[in-house]
């Protein structure tokens, strides 16, 4: 989504601050935000429920307004396509102070193929939009118009929003759970094949902070590897048993079978997926948008499963190859690595086959 104004303005705040140094009761009232209202007849109509985007300046479709409200703030927004195959979300909050409705800011989801679980970025921005109110009936309805001048060039945003019991929410991310105290706290998880009481190869993460722009909301990526403990461990390569896709180097299928000879290529780690952790000041809003995201997660469908993987190994034992699977998945919503099954060949030098 093209924004005319791509700067990063920053919201100040205006602080009512009345404190009485003889008075020992006003000196303990908290201080508050003061807040005015301008009100003025705009002439808008419930014409004004689509969001006329070439009129405020932005370069997608016209589209409806959505609303919502909680006890501390309105949320207007709506959905555009920012591409071929992007999608895009705009929310803008106004703070609801007493019986007074301020403008804050606005913050923009995008995600690839439209789908909310495949959140790719999230900006702010902090821009001073002057907010006019042709008409508010709290939690009732809310009409007005946010406008912002840009190299002498006037952009409004007009809105006409109908408000019910139905649009009430609450200002928290439901079951929220980070990384590290989800499947971090598992790894280092230590996989056993050879039945030696000793860790052949291990699920691991390491994490880094990402922001791309300053106006960009950052996030933490968890990234998920597989990985061998010994140099005489090696991987082969893996199959998606929920995608039916073969990867590392493999040749040749028959009828789906996986014949461990067809592999051609060898490593010690094997990247599988990464988990993003969107940080803010608060849980909401950014964490209802963390997402489960790589390869090969069924992040439309069931986001946060990577259902019956095999991961095919390749280990020296005694100075000759043995060859063997892992079967697992991760279930990273619900905090748990499981391993179906694991199988090393007793024979060495003799490929094996998995069906």
């Amino acid at each position: 989504m093209k924004r005319i104004l791509p700067f990063i303005g920053i919201v100040l705040l205006c602080l009512n601050c009345q404190n009485d140094d003889d008075n020992p009761e006003n000196s303990a009232i908290p201080e508050e935000e003061s807040c005015e209202m301008q009100f003025d007849d705009l002439g808008l109509t419930v014409a004004n429920e689509i969001f006329f985007a070439e009129q405020a300046g932005w370069t997608i479709d016209d589209t409806p307004w959505k609303g919502r409200y909680s006890d501390n703030i309105i949320e207007l927004s709506f959905e555009g396509n920012c591409g071929p195959e992007c999608g895009a979300k705009a929310i803008f909050v106004f703070n609801k102070i007493g019986n007074c409705i301020d403008y804050n800011y606005y913050y923009t989801v995008y995600n690839q193929g439209g789908n909310i679980f495949d959140t790719r970025s999230i900006s702010e921005s902090f821009l001073l939009y002057e907010l006019t109110i042709q008409e508010y009936i709290e939690d009732r309805l809310f009409v007005g118009r946010i406008s912002n001048t840009h190299q002498n060039e006037i952009y409004n945003i007009d809105f006409w929003i109908e408000l019910n019991e139905d649009d009430y929410f609450t200002e928290e991310v439901p079951e929220y759970t980070s990384f590290q105290d989800c499947l971090g706290s598992q790894t280092p998880f230590n996989i056993d094949v050879s039945n030696d009481n000793n860790p052949d190869y291990s699920i691991i993460y390491n994490e880094e902070i990402i922001q791309y722009h300053s106006y960009e909301v950052p996030y933490l990526k968890s990234e998920i590897n597989f990985t061998s403990t010994n140099p005489n461990n090696t991987i082969l390569g893996y199959f998606d048993n929920f995608n039916g896709a073969f990867y590392g180097g493999l040749q040749t299928t028959v009828n789906g079978t996986i014949l461990s000879e067809d592999f051609t290529s060898e490593s010690d780690s094997v990247y599988i997926g990464e988990y993003h952790d969107f940080i803010g000041e608060s849980e909401y809003p950014y964490k209802q948008y963390n997402i489960w995201t790589g390869r090969e997660w069924n992040i439309y469908d069931n986001p946060g499963i990577l259902s019956d993987w095999y991961i095919v190994v390749k280990m020296i034992l005694n100075g000759e190859p043995h060859y063997g699977y892992i079967n697992f998945s991760i279930l990273g919503n619900d905090c748990e690595i499981v391993i179906h099954e694991t199988y090393l060949n007793p024979t060495p030098n003799e490929h094996i086959t998995i069906e």
